[in-house]
Order: structure tokens, then C-alpha cells, then sequence
């Protein structure tokens, strides 16, 4: 793939491939269901508990860049291409394919269910021995600074 117009008609010639870069744009974009928006929810909410206003200023902009750009990418990969076939698209091996499938899997099972994520991460910040007033709440999703 040399630009973002070879994006055009993918849902037509891998239509897998077209689902992986979908879920993947919707990650990004903060749309329920998908692991994204618990990051993101994450990283704001202990912006506003330590008040790091230019954080939450450059995450909106950031959101707003995304969101504006985002539908475009995924309305390329839906538009019928008539020059693209199977045999002109992007040749990728059985073991690339299985290992972004299940990335996606992962993506939307753990935006459905958050709670083993955050229990881990929960455990591994309280393990580090440079932070151990950082604390991570699963009742609400805010950092608190102990």
C-alpha cells in the first residue's frame, strides 16, 4: 500500500482486512464497545484530578482531528473500487492475519468487559516501587494520587 487511496474498495477484496482497519478506526475514535475509549477515559480523567488542563485541551484537539478524519478512511474502504480485485490487493500471510484478528478480538472483547485489564493494571502500578501513592480506582475511572 503506497497511500491512502489504495484504501478504496478493500471491504471488496479482503473484506477481513476491511473489518480489522474498521474496528481499529473505531478503537481510535472513542466509540463504545472498543478499547480505546477506556484509555482515553483513563488518561482524562487524571487530567481533571491533577488539573493538567493542556493535557485535556491537546487530547480534545486531538479527538476532534481524529473524528473528523476517521469516517473519511473508513468511507474509502466501503466505496466500491472497480479496478481492485483480490489479486490486486495486498498479499498478507495466514500468520499476520490471525494475529491481527485476534488484536481485534482482544480490542472489543476488553472494551465490552474492561474489568480484567483494569484489575491488572491496577497490580502492576501498585508494583512499581517509583509511584506507590499512584492508585488506580475500578469503582470510578479516575487516577488518584494517594
Amino acid at each position: 500500500m503506497a497511500s491512502v487511496s489504495d484504501l478504496k474498495g478493500l471491504l471488496w477484496c479482503r473484506p477481513l482486512w476491511a473489518l480489522f482497519f474498521i474496528v481499529a478506526l473505531l478503537s481510535m475514535a472513542d466509540m463504545p464497545l472498543a478499547l480505546g475509549v477506556i484509555g482515553k477515559v483513563l488518561v482524562m480523567a487524571a487530567g481533571v484530578n491533577f488539573q493538567l488542563w493542556w493535557l485535556l485541551g491537546v487530547m480534545v484537539v486531538g479527538s476532534a482531528m481524529g473524528h473528523y478524519n476517521y469516517p473519511r478512511l473508513m468511507i474509502m474502504v466501503i466505496q466500491p473500487n472497480e479496478q481492485a480485485t483480490e489479486d490486486t490487493a495486498f498479499s498478507v500471510s495466514i500468520g499476520t492475519t490471525m494475529v491481527v484478528g485476534t488484536l481485534m478480538i482482544a480490542t472489543v472483547v476488553l472494551g465490552i468487559f474492561p474489568e480484567p485489564l483494569l484489575s491488572f493494571v491496577t497490580f502492576a502500578v501498585g508494583q512499581l516501587s517509583c509511584c506507590p501513592s499512584l492508585t488506580l480506582s475500578l469503582k470510578y475511572p479516575v487516577i488518584l494520587n494517594g
